[in-house]
């Protein structure tokens, strides 16, 4: 089930690339109702603009879960896998595939664009429809913090 969320900035597409691949997790998703915050990263295999990059995400209700980019095109966009994920949320969702694109906006800028699939465990899709509503507010509320550290870059 996927979950898009969309936000400008000002900065080029280069410039916003740059800035939102390689943040630091815990400025963008700090948690928001029953989502974790991001805590931090560890076991970092790779530079985080490569695809085949690997690290383990720590969350704040005390899980990690793996993550490795899947595909980058400078600037344009950036994808990659979570999972499989662990702690409650696991018990629905068993992979996560991201990706950002970023795209010349008319006049200048960049429209970013985060899309969230989540791909739930068998038998939980229901579930899912309860959850998707939620993640976007919290996905967006990450991306416009993500879009404030490129435009401030």
């Amino acid at each position: 089930m996927p979950v898009t969320v969309r936000r400008p900035a000002a900065a080029t597409p280069e410039a916003t690339f740059d800035a939102i691949v390689p943040i630091d997790l815990t400025t963008m998703m700090t948690g928001w109702g029953p989502f974790p915050a991001v805590v931090g990263t560890r076991d970092q295999q790779g530079p985080w603009d490569r695809a085949g990059s690997r690290r383990v995400v720590l969350l704040s209700d005390r899980s990690g879960t793996p993550e490795e980019i899947v595909a980058v095109e400078r600037p344009g966009s950036f994808s990659y896998v979570v999972g499989p994920l662990s702690g409650p949320f696991g018990l629905i969702v068993a992979r996560i595939e991201g990706r950002f694109a970023f795209d010349h906006a008319p006049g200048g800028g960049t429209d970013v664009t985060w899309t969230y699939t989540f791909v739930a465990r068998r038998g939980r899709g229901l579930l899912m429809r309860a959850v998707a509503p939620l993640w976007r507010r919290y996905a967006q509320a990450s991306l416009d913090r993500a879009v404030a550290v490129a435009d401030a870059s």
